[in-house]
């Protein structure tokens, strides 16, 4: 038998910050990313956390072959990265919901600048 292991790259990964205890959050909200010039109506991409509170997105437009290793990080024409409209409500009515907009990277996590 033959065993074979399959790793995909992220691009995109945010993690959340409750503000007044300072604790990661791991669950109870529902994130989605879009391309920044997508309309409404364009389903999005839900994000998943992993154990360490991290929202992971796969499957986003344009980065498949970064994520399967089979490309680089997509830059076409461009030296701005691929940007993701965010889309975050909390499902257990803790914060407010917001939109940002979001830069995919090979470098990690996003940062808020």
């Amino acid at each position: 038998m033959l065993n074979e292991r399959v790793t995909l790259r992220c691009a995109l990964g945010i993690r959340f910050r409750d503000m007044t205890t300072k604790q990661i959050v791991r669950s109870g909200l529902r994130v989605r990313a879009k391309a920044a010039g997508a309309s409404d109506n364009t389903p999005g991409v839900t994000g998943k956390p992993n154990p360490s509170g991290v929202w992971l997105f796969y499957g986003l437009p344009g980065m498949r072959t970064f994520e399967l290793g089979t490309g680089v990080f997509p830059t076409p024409g461009s030296p701005e990265p691929p940007r993701f409209r965010i889309e975050v409500e909390d499902e257990e009515g803790r914060f407010l919901p917001c939109t940002f907009i979001a830069h995919a990277s090979e470098e990690g996590p996003m940062k808020f600048e």
